[in-house]
């Protein structure tokens, strides 16, 4: 019933749908261990943004060359010193739920001696692109700066090259070590994502808007991977039914063979009616008398 199966044209249908349902299984799989990894980032993320307040330089190495540890980032940190606001730089093309803007990035000299970049926050950029928006105020004087330790851009790169926009510079992604070269500054590795400032001669400025943790959520590694599931199932249930139909549309292709070939013996096969003035004479045989007209009357003597 099934030796259909067997020829070519379906052995290479059977193969590519098996290879179809392995990479549906496959990337459904792939989409459940992301998700598992987007949980495992969620839950040290929230640890570390519950962790006590720490002195910056217990977190933050003292080469631009090197990087903060990954369990180190989002920890918060506190360190006391003064910004730089002339050696400001804006990183561009960053985005919030209000939109296109620039994270304002000044760099932060501490009572030790250090010098840290501190991201102080975002500001949305205006309606036109080759404009730059207000920055607000950075406060003056000796500040108590509290914020989250990050983990910069990996490496040096065109997107990490100062780019001045009206006599600012910018850059599309935040490198410490491509900055310490250009600013001419010894930077920290890392830098600081701001959470409060605190002037110490008591002094208020205008807010800027913060940066936020990343949402803790799942993300959508969940639907994705019952989606893929779901479709390797379809195809599977599928394709088991085009089989199916197909035998059976061949079985009632030979039953319907046999009934002409029975049909065709009705119709030659039968014996002939008696009754029909035009057949044969079925009477007529070997016990029948001849016909003495058929023969000749000629005797020999």
């Amino acid at each position: 019933m099934y030796r259909f199966l067997i020829t070519p044209k379906w052995i290479a249908a059977i193969i590519g749908m098996a290879l179809a349902i392995t990479a549906m299984i496959g990337l459904g799989r792939w989409q459940w261990d992301r998700l598992y990894a987007t949980r495992a980032a969620n839950a040290a993320i929230a640890a570390s943004a519950k962790a006590k307040v720490v002195s910056a330089d217990t977190l933050l190495p003292t080469s631009p060359k090197d990087k903060p540890k990954a369990s180190s980032e989002w920890r918060r940190v506190s360190v006391t010193g003064s910004y730089l606001v002339d050696k400001t730089v804006l990183i561009r093309g960053s985005t919030n739920d209000d939109g296109v803007g620039f994270e304002v990035v000044v760099p932060f000299k501490a009572t030790d001696g250090r010098i840290y970049l501190v991201d102080r926050g975002f500001v949305l950029a205006p309606s036109s692109a080759d404009q730059l928006p207000a920055i607000p105020d950075a406060p003056k004087g000796q500040v108590d700066v509290t914020g989250r330790v990050r983990v910069p851009y990996a490496s040096i790169s065109s997107d990490t090259k100062i780019q001045p926009i009206q006599g600012m510079a910018t850059v599309r992604a935040l490198n410490t070590e491509g900055l310490a070269e250009s600013l001419k500054l010894n930077l920290s590795g890392g830098y600081i994502s701001a959470l409060t400032e605190k002037a110490a001669d008591g002094a208020t400025y205008p807010k800027i808007e913060r940066i936020a943790l990343p949402e803790l959520d799942d993300g959508p590694h969940l639907s994705y991977a019952i989606q893929w599931w779901l479709f390797a199932t379809i195809a599977f249930g599928g394709f088991i039914y085009i089989i199916k139909r197909d035998a059976d549309q061949r079985l009632l292709d030979d039953d319907e063979w046999d009934d002409d070939w029975d049909d065709d013996d009705d119709d030659g096969g039968g014996p002939p009616d008696d009754d029909d003035p035009d057949g044969p004479d079925v009477h007529a045989g070997a016990d029948s008398p001849p016909d003495g007209s058929k023969y000749s009357t000629k005797v020999l003597h």
